[in-house]
């Protein structure tokens, strides 16, 4: 008898054992689930406010000091993550009329053979900047010309801009 009691509270213990073990993978489980999904949702906010820097831009009239700053806040993202031709995945590279060369992208690093153009904001035109124009009053003033961007962004994999086309 004494025996049968011994073995009744032994097995207690191991079931009590085994339900504690399946209650803390299941909250183990559960609680990473949700972890992804809030580092998903934080991932999500990240790109959307990386976006809405460069599509604020989309729309609106710009000048070429707005171009400058696009193709600046471009380089200086593809110079911080180390990408320097569009073949890489989440290059950002602005196209635009006002000089001959992609303005977005940036020189290889001494010594490497990746590729990449210098940007060279000085080779700027100066007719593509602005030009003299007789007001009502039959006043000459310097007019900005207006330029208007269009912007990609990669759906498939990072869904993160990836092209500004810059156009007048």
């Amino acid at each position: 008898m004494e025996n049968a009691t011994k073995a009744l509270l032994m097995a207690a213990v191991v079931l009590i054992s085994v339900i504690i073990l399946s209650l803390g993978v299941y909250l183990f489980v559960y609680f990473s689930g949700y972890a992804k999904g809030v580092n998903d949702d934080i991932r999500t906010n990240q790109i959307q406010q990386f976006n809405s820097q460069f599509l604020s831009y989309e729309g609106k009239e710009l000048t070429v000091y707005d171009v400058i700053t696009l193709a600046n806040m471009a380089k200086d993202y593809n110079k911080v993550n180390e990408f320097y031709n569009d073949t890489t995945t989440g290059f950002i590279n602005v196209n635009a009329t006002l000089i001959d060369s992609s303005i977005g992208s940036i020189p290889a690093p001494e010594g490497e053979t990746k590729g990449g153009s210098q940007n060279d904001i000085s080779k700027i035109n100066q007719d593509k900047i602005g030009e003299y124009v007789t007001d009502e009053r039959g006043k000459q003033i310097y007019k900005l010309k207006k330029y208007h961007c269009t912007v990609t962004i990669d759906n498939d994999v990072t869904k993160m801009v990836n092209n500004i086309k810059i156009t007048q």
